[in-house]
């Protein structure tokens, strides 16, 4: 008898890491421009006030349509404008296939569609008393809903996201020493490259320069960072190696578009929503 083993799927499987930081359902006004490290996702409940509020960016305008998903695909760009008649559930996530190498992160649009097959589950993991029946639900429902969402998606875009398999070890290293001391240097040290050499062939092979991928996770470490209680902006910046407050804030609004302090008063708001 023979037997065919997909080797190529339960090791892509085996990789794929979701974790998840905002799970809320409410109201948020808000009228501004953003980048986020994370996928933000809104499923729509309510929009009496119709064409006021939408989600945005440089080439697409989606009205916020009740019963309906709009993804904003990480480090993408998008205009929010919300008012307070919208209520709706909001989670933010990551779908990594290697750390910092989100699986939406190469997509330059905002991906939207039907959500009345999820709906009612989101509402059953929200109010779900029993935590990990909770957990689990949200997690199936986000697999559910990503993989709808693969015939929106640029196959370009997924195939350059597993270019970055032979970095894995570089990629580890990168996780391990993630700080505003490490340099494209200390890289191609690593890859036993001169520096020109193995930026070159990084960007050739992945798309991206070696520095703004390192910046994209210095950066979402950042963000996990500041969504602790009780942390300041400068003691991030500290234990990130930053020299001053000063750096680390200029750092974190070039990448994101908004000072480490707002992006606390944002998050802190949305906790409570």
């Amino acid at each position: 008898m023979a037997v065919e083993d997909k080797k190529d799927i339960y090791r892509l499987a085996d990789s794929l890491n979701m974790r998840f930081s905002h799970f809320a359902r409410g109201t948020y006004p808000c009228c501004s421009r953003t980048r986020f490290t994370v996928n933000r996702l809104i499923l729509v409940l309510e929009n009496p006030n119709g064409e006021e509020n939408c989600m945005a960016d440089d080439s697409e305008h989606h009205v916020m349509v009740p019963g309906n998903f709009y993804l904003a695909p990480a480090f993408h760009s998008t205009i929010f404008h919300f008012d307070e008649g919208v209520r709706f559930f909001s989670i933010h996530f990551n779908l990594e296939l290697f750390p910092g190498v989100d699986l939406f992160s190469r997509q330059n649009r905002i991906l939207h569609g039907s959500a009345e097959n999820v709906m009612e589950r989101t509402e059953s993991a929200f109010s779900n008393r029993s935590g990990l029946a909770g957990a689990l639900e949200l997690k199936t429902l986000i697999y559910d809903l990503v993989s709808g969402c693969l015939k929106q998606m640029d196959p370009g875009s997924l195939e350059l996201v597993s270019r970055f398999a032979p970095y894995q070890k570089l990629i580890d290293y990168i996780s391990g020493h993630c700080t505003a001391l490490l340099t494209v240097e200390d890289l191609a040290q690593q890859m036993k490259m001169r520096r020109d050499v193995f930026s070159r062939k990084f960007k050739a092979d992945t798309g991206i320069s070696p520095k703004r991928f390192f910046h994209r996770l210095l950066v979402d470490r950042a963000t996990q960072l500041l969504r602790m209680p009780d942390i300041t902006a400068q003691e991030v910046a500290f234990q990130l190696n930053f020299s001053s407050e000063y750096y680390f804030s200029r750092f974190f609004k070039q990448h994101l578009g908004i000072s480490p302090h707002r992006f606390q008063q944002q998050y802190r708001i949305r906790k409570m929503v």
